[in-house]
């Protein structure tokens, strides 16, 4: 009688110790799934408290899987749907040629979406010589193709263009002799920094090739077509969106 009294006290202490009886906890992760076993040699479910079907599991696993390949799914598009870099330049050429007869003048716009870039440009020459004077303009037209860097480096431009129209006087003996017939190309390497996100700052370089040919004044004409081979330093300011 004496052990079962002591046993109800130690009992009572540790239940008013441990601040009642402590309930069971249960996983709020995945049920448990019912156990199976066999009956007339068909698969039967075993019911207990808290457990679920492996048709019922399985249900949905599959619906999981399907919400999370939408949601990837969704990402997906929304990266394919991103627009691209859009970028507007405007440059300016110098020529580095140290000849003093001849003098030029260089600009040029750009506009490119993603990778391809689109622009055109304009070039004036002036060429002094002792018994014939130039004044020479074309227009070149050209695409380029626009990588973004990380380093230290933003962008690298690399482009080929083709002269599509121009006009050339010779003067020779103070008889002007005209030319609208011109044909060359171009190419350039530009390199680009961002500040701000939004602005850009250009440097870069440029090889223009343009020959000039029947100058004529009335009936009589110029037997020599001119060509011209330059150099220019590129300069420009842009904008990026």
């Amino acid at each position: 009688m004496k052990s079962r009294i002591l046993r109800l006290l130690v009992a009572l202490v540790a239940i008013a110790l441990l601040g009642g009886v402590a309930p069971s906890v249960v996983s709020a992760k995945s049920p448990t799934i019912c156990k199976e076993y066999i009956r007339n040699g068909n698969y039967r479910e075993q019911k207990t408290p808290g457990c679920i079907s492996r048709s019922k599991y399985a249900q949905k696993y599959l619906a999981q899987q399907k919400l999370m390949q939408s949601k990837r799914l969704s990402k997906d598009i929304e990266l394919t749907l991103s627009l691209p870099d859009i970028r507007v330049r405007q440059i300016t050429g110098v020529s580095l040629s140290t000849n003093k007869r001849v003098q030029t003048t260089h600009s040029g716009q750009q506009s490119s979406i993603g990778w391809l870039g689109y622009g055109t440009t304009s070039t004036q020459i002036s060429i002094d010589y002792t018994k014939i004077k130039y004044e020479l303009a074309y227009k070149t037209r050209g695409l380029s193709l626009i990588s973004k860097w990380e380093s230290w480096i933003d962008s690298l431009s690399l482009g080929y263009g083709l002269v599509i129209s121009g006009e050339g006087s010779a003067t020779v003996s103070g008889i002007e002799y005209l030319s609208t017939t011109v044909s060359g190309t171009t190419m350039h390497i530009a390199l680009g920094w961002e500040f701000w996100n939004v602005f850009e700052f250009l440097l870069g370089y440029r090889q223009e090739g343009a020959t000039f040919k029947d100058f004529s004044y009335g009936g009589t004409s110029l037997s020599e077509p001119i060509k011209i081979d330059q150099n220019l330093g590129l300069i420009g300011l842009g904008l990026s969106f």
